[in-house]
């Protein structure tokens, strides 16, 4: 019994013993807890770089990141849930060129082809006015925003659409609006400009551009409309009603999402397309009337109809 009693005592002993050694002291809680923050700040630090690699493979540039747009971008999360599948076939059925371009911002891996599919240019002509002949052989797109000095600096200047009067009718023209979602009032004003084309003609809506890229401020777009419409004889009603109508601010974001795919990375810039081949080039920068048509040349002699 005292030999039991002994043992008992000894491992009762040698558990104290234990406790003491291995009790933390306010030191080494210290510097538990300065280690774990050092360990969150770290994981934290390489998920944040990760997801900022990504996002960098998603958009093209910081550029793209504002243009795009916060309301833009919501809604295609929302569309990547349930229904992403169906949404997916139906718009692919829709725009395929609106997808690539959906496409290439979501896969890093994407390659964009050299030259358009008839799909694709079909697409890229469909809901467009146009400045010349149908049956052009060639297409001029200028991709502009309202509020960009550059571009109206490029559009007063080297004017797109009276340059490719020289070429007698060979060369069509269209305009579509790229504007970055800071600029709201470009945004509106393109509204607009659909809206003067859905509700009158092909030349009200090149003279609304024209007429807009005249005007120094553009504060008031409301004001600047009422002003055309009066000018123009149109229903001032009429465009106001086009204004709020879904389907406007659809095609605006389609003509978006066609200037991102076919690369264009800045405003002004100018997509000449060969509508025999399906070639095509950009010229994206503001630039001299001369040096303008030097660029269309050198593409009409490269890129000949076959």
């Amino acid at each position: 019994m005292d030999n039991k009693e002994a043992w008992l005592n000894e491992i009762k002993l040698h558990h104290i013993s234990i406790k003491k050694k291995f009790q933390p002291s306010v030191g080494h809680l210290v510097i538990v807890v300065l280690l774990c923050t050092l360990l969150i700040i770290s994981m934290n630090f390489f998920f944040t770089q990760s997801l900022k690699t990504d996002f960098k493979q998603t958009l093209n540039s910081i550029e793209y990141e504002k243009a795009w747009g916060e309301e833009n971008y919501k809604v295609f999360r929302e569309i990547q849930k349930d229904e992403m599948n169906s949404f997916l076939t139906q718009m692919n059925e829709k725009d395929p060129l609106y997808m690539k371009n959906i496409k290439s911002k979501v896969d890093p891996n994407y390659q964009r082809p050299m030259k358009l599919t008839s799909d694709e240019v079909t697409v890229l002509h469909n809901e467009i006015p146009l400045s010349g002949s149908g049956n052009a052989l060639y297409t001029a797109i200028e991709f502009s925003d309202f509020e960009c000095e550059y571009c109206k600096k490029f559009h007063n200047e080297s004017n797109l659409q009276t340059l490719l009067k020289d070429y007698s009718g060979a060369i069509n023209y269209t305009y579509k609006s790229m504007p970055l979602s800071s600029h709201a009032n470009a945004k509106t004003l393109a509204e607009y400009a659909r809206c003067v084309y859905e509700n009158s003609t092909q030349e009200n809506y090149f003279s609304f551009i024209d007429f807009i890229f005249a005007t120094e401020t553009l504060d008031n777009p409301p004001a600047l409309v009422e002003k055309f419409a009066s000018e123009h004889k149109l229903s001032l009603d009429s465009l106001n009603i086009c204004l709020k109508e879904p389907s406007t601010k659809e095609v605006l974001e389609r003509d978006f999402g066609h200037g991102v795919y076919l690369w264009i990375k800045m405003t002004p810039s100018v997509v000449l397309l060969n509508n025999t081949t399906w070639d095509y080039t950009t010229f994206q920068e503001q630039m001299p009337k001369d040096e303008l048509k030097n660029k269309i040349d050198s593409f009409l002699n490269q890129a000949p109809l076959k």
